[in-house]
């Protein structure tokens, strides 16, 4: 995945984030990281820093969806509704694999 793939699949709050994040890893400045985003310019170390921290991003949006369908199950397998909802989970679960 492209780095400016990434970047735009985020909300603005993420986007934020993901900026202030960057400039933090890799140590550029925040005009340079805009030019070398756009140009796809950034140095082999450089892109490498920031698709771990993209990776490490993405395993913990993962962990987040885990465990808030983990507990969406508990509730509802004390309401005893969970047959329709575990298999919409199922289905859906692999979906982005």
């Amino acid at each position: 995945m492209v780095i400016i793939e990434y970047y735009n699949k985020l909300d603005q709050k993420a986007k934020s984030q993901f900026i202030k994040d960057v400039i933090d890893i890799t140590g550029i400045a925040y005009s340079t990281f805009f030019q070398k985003m756009k140009n796809n310019t950034f140095k082999k170390l450089e892109e490498e820093a920031i698709m771990n921290y993209i990776q490490k991003c993405q395993e913990d949006d993962r962990e987040d969806w885990i465990l808030q369908h983990t507990r969406r199950i508990g509730v509802l397998q004390a309401r005893g509704q969970t047959d329709v909802y575990t298999r919409w989970i199922m289905q859906t679960s692999h979906r982005g694999n």
